[in-house]
């Protein structure tokens, strides 16, 4: 469906190679966690699948009109609208989306991110949590194959992660496209099918979160941590060679 193939990219100025000869594939419906710490690619990897970006060497390959889309770190860099309806209506028309088809995916985008009731609100005076969530219901509206989200969370209070979080586990279920996630927040990483781990615009780890998440040290060296139950667990001293989940710590405590 969408795969890098050796892709390495560097700019022309520089020598320093920002993505070095990444290769991943993601299949439909897949959900792929993307990590690292501050500088290690990875919201290159997300300008270069959008071709904001061209590499420098390999191929990013996918099928035929596949449809993209992105939700950014921050919500106001994609507003364009006065109100929510405006700000998603005028994706849905740069798309070329009927006129009779719009108000439709319009209500449905926004139900599945619970902003219903904000339909005819200033996009301007909402919360960060809640312009997070328009921002996703726009890039949904579109009714996308693939969809990038590229630190989503980061700008959020923990509520706001919070709800944003309940928000994803729900479209995973729900809606039949693949999503990939950029992030650094590992809660969010252990919901994915696959993660891959970057350091200095390489690949150093993919797998399972229950594979990745039990090499608690490797992730400490390149400056991550792991989710709360396996930190806790291993600052207790147990053996996290096997991933922990809350419940499984609650029970050995």
């Amino acid at each position: 469906m969408f795969e890098f193939d050796h892709v390495s990219f560097q700019y022309k100025q520089s020598s320093e190679r920002i993505i070095d000869q990444l290769s991943f594939q993601i299949q439909p419906t897949q959900h792929i966690a993307i990590i690292g710490a501050n500088g290690s690619g990875k919201s290159t990897i997300a300008k270069l699948a959008l071709s904001i970006l061209n590499p420098t060497e390999g191929k990013i390959k996918e099928k035929p009109n596949l449809k993209k889309s992105i939700v950014f770190q921050n919500p106001d860099n994609q507003f364009v609208g006065v109100t929510v309806e405006d700000d998603i209506a005028f994706g849905l028309e740069y798309h070329q989306i009927p006129q009779y088809e719009m108000k439709d995916r319009i209500y449905e985008s926004l139900e599945l991110v619970d902003m219903i009731d904000y339909l005819q609100h200033e996009v301007s005076k909402l919360s960060g949590g809640q312009k997070q969530r328009v921002a996703l219901a726009g890039a949904l509206a579109i009714q996308p194959d693939l969809i990038f989200l590229d630190e989503v969370t980061s700008m959020l209070d923990p509520n706001g992660r919070q709800q944003f979080g309940d928000i994803l586990k729900r479209l995973k279920h729900r809606q039949q496209m693949s999503m990939i996630q950029i992030t650094h927040d590992m809660e969010e990483a252990k919901l994915a099918d696959l993660v891959i781990v970057m350091n200095d615009g390489r690949k150093i780890m993919e797998g399972s979160p229950e594979e990745i998440f039990t090499r608690v040290d490797e992730l400490r060296a390149v400056g991550l941590t792991v989710p709360y139950a396996m930190r806790i667990a291993h600052e207790m001293g147990m053996d996290t060679s096997v991933y922990i989940t809350e419940d499984e710590l609650v029970n050995r405590i």
